[in-house]
């Protein structure tokens, strides 16, 4: 997880197989057990949507991208009486709350803070929710059943690591190109949330460990450090909705043909999950489960070749083990094209 620096976790499913697809030997039980034991975090971090992060970064990722975009949003916060003085008194009675280490869901939350004569109806609730996130007050805790609860983040995770501003500019720059590089200023911008300014900041900072090319009349930067060999030009995965393979970029077209933007992104902002192979998007999938057996639903957007059916099948057999099921079938939608 420290390795990407951050990883969208709007879909809590798609993120926990985020980090499966890239990390073989896990399983969704170590990923839900390793948020269990704090040593990863799901919280508001960057943009304006949920993340994972390792817990040893999530206090100096916050206090770097929390004050970005709460000025940002600071105009929608006044609309619903959240400007910094009124939600002083709201934060206290959250850190009152949830203090002694509780967690609560969202219902009992604002059930609690009711009692603290704070209205969470309509919009507001979420707001308060995702300010009181952003300034670390608390984060997302275990699940409760089907239902997220929440926890005061220095509770959650009491060892501060809180590096000068300029470190923390660095070291995000190095995590980003790391894990998403080649890529450019504005798409390390995008992703960050930082402001231009910052973000060709944080490069220049981190310019010793960093790579800087040329491709198709853009500069873009990657890691210095030794990168394990490519992907054989056949291998599939099954990408979760919402992946960084999107969403870690500004310029979505690299690996996917703009007639199938609308089939992946829909218009309300929501990404579908998708099939990888070597570098290209070929379809997207869906998944069902019963009986100890999954089966994923394909809408292939052209033709597969035998060895690319092939290394289909063991990327469904791969999420399958992830999920701890016995058996996986795959099922091509009457509506999608067939492979060959």
């Amino acid at each position: 997880m420290a390795w990407f620096g951050a990883m969208q976790a709007q879909d809590y499913a798609s993120a926990r197989w985020a980090l499966g697809v890239r990390s073989p030997a896990l399983t969704d039980a170590a990923v839900e057990q390793a948020i269990a034991d704090r040593s990863i975090v799901r919280t508001w971090a960057l943009r304006s949507t949920l993340h994972l992060v390792a817990a040893a970064d999530v206090h100096w990722l916050l206090a770097l991208i929390g004050p970005v975009m709460l000025a940002r949003t600071a105009a929608a916060y006044r609309q619903h009486g959240l400007d910094a003085q009124g939600f002083t008194r709201i934060e206290a009675a959250l850190r009152e709350i949830l203090q002694g280490g509780r967690q609560l869901t969202r219902d009992a939350l604002f059930a609690a803070l009711a009692q603290h004569d704070v209205d969470t109806s309509g919009m507001r609730g979420g707001r308060i929710l995702y300010r009181a996130a952003l300034s670390g007050c608390i984060c997302l805790a275990s699940p409760h059943g089907r239902q997220m609860t929440y926890a005061l983040l220095d509770e959650w995770v009491p060892n501060k690591r809180l590096p000068s501003r300029e470190e923390a500019l660095a070291e995000l720059a190095r995590r980003y190109f790391r894990s998403h590089g080649p890529a450019t200023l504005r798409d390390f911008a995008w992703w960050s949330a930082l402001p231009l300014a910052d973000a060709r900041r944080g490069i220049a900072l981190a310019a010793a460990s960093l790579r800087e090319m040329q491709i198709d009349d853009q500069t873009c930067w990657s890691s210095q450090q030794e990168l394990p060999p490519g992907a054989d030009a056949c291998a599939a995965h099954l990408l979760p909705a919402f992946d960084e393979y999107f969403l870690g970029y500004e310029n979505r077209t690299v690996g996917l043909d703009a007639i199938h933007f609308e089939h992946v992104m829909t218009n309300n902002g929501i990404f579908r999950p998708t099939i990888l192979i070597g570098d290209e998007i070929v379809g997207i999938w869906a998944r069902s489960s019963k009986k100890g057996t999954v089966s994923i639903s394909t809408q292939l957007f052209r033709r597969l070749g035998k060895d690319e059916q092939a290394a289909l099948a063991l990327a469904v057999e791969r999420y399958a083990r992830f999920l701890g099921a016995s058996r996986s079938e795959i099922i091509h939608s009457p509506s999608g094209r067939q492979p060959a």
